[in-house]
């Protein structure tokens, strides 16, 4: 778990284009996020809209979730979400996996979430371990970055998530990309997009990014915006 914490750590605090000069805590500027499910031919989707509070409950109702998303949308923002309460909820043991690295790598995705969990450790015990977690569906996996994968990668490391997802179904899965139609073929996941922020959560959003002393100026953007 000292891998975890580590990770853990280092998620809770970031930095954006509002805070670039120190790093601020996740929770004081996160605005929660809502995922409307995609319709069958296009990114338009439906009414079929579910409030993300709280990744137990998210993940409960859905086993394999593919967020699609164009740059800005908010899936990062939304996975660090899930990634943190996972953990605070005591909701699996979540891994993240940043996909583009894959490229980088002849390893397959099994040995990397192994060393994700467990660290660089190859001897036997921690090999059973791991596969025994596997088996019991200890995880929350998280993919990040699909539309980052090159194009001669893609069907291999598709086809490795699918056998993944395939050999041990009793964990949980998401995935980021953003709109690609090829990645309707991992056909185990439901298929979201972020939805807008309607008009009192985007003043929501813009209060939490300046501190008490300043609403001043979140007034004001608020007041030009509308």
């Amino acid at each position: 778990y000292k891998l975890l914490l580590s990770n853990y750590k280092s998620r809770i605090s970031i930095k954006n284009m509002l805070h670039s000069s120190s790093p601020v805590f996740f929770k004081n500027i996160y605005c929660p996020l809502s995922i409307k499910r995609l319709s069958t031919n296009n990114y338009t989707g439906n009414n079929d809209v579910i409030s993300v509070n709280s990744t137990r409950s998210l993940m409960e109702s859905i086993n394999n979730l593919a967020i699609f998303g164009n740059a800005g949308s908010g899936k990062s923002t939304l996975v660090n979400f899930l990634y943190i309460n996972s953990i605070e909820e005591q909701y699996k043991y979540p891994v993240f996996i940043s996909l583009r690295y894959l490229n980088e790598t002849s390893q397959g995705i099994i040995e990397i979430l192994k060393q994700q969990t467990l660290g660089y450790k190859t001897i036997e015990k921690s090999d059973n371990i791991f596969s025994s977690l596997l088996q019991k569906g200890f995880f929350l996996f998280i993919f990040d970055g699909y539309d980052e994968i090159k194009p001669d990668k893609q069907y291999k490391i598709s086809n490795q998530i699918k056998e993944l997802i395939l050999q041990y179904p009793t964990n949980k899965y998401i995935l980021t990309s953003r709109p690609m139609e090829n990645l309707y073929e991992l056909d185990s996941f439901h298929n979201f997009t972020i939805a807008p922020l309607t008009q009192e959560e985007r003043k929501l959003f813009i209060r939490k990014q300046f501190p008490s002393d300043n609403q001043h100026i979140a007034n004001i953007i608020i007041n030009k915006l509308s």
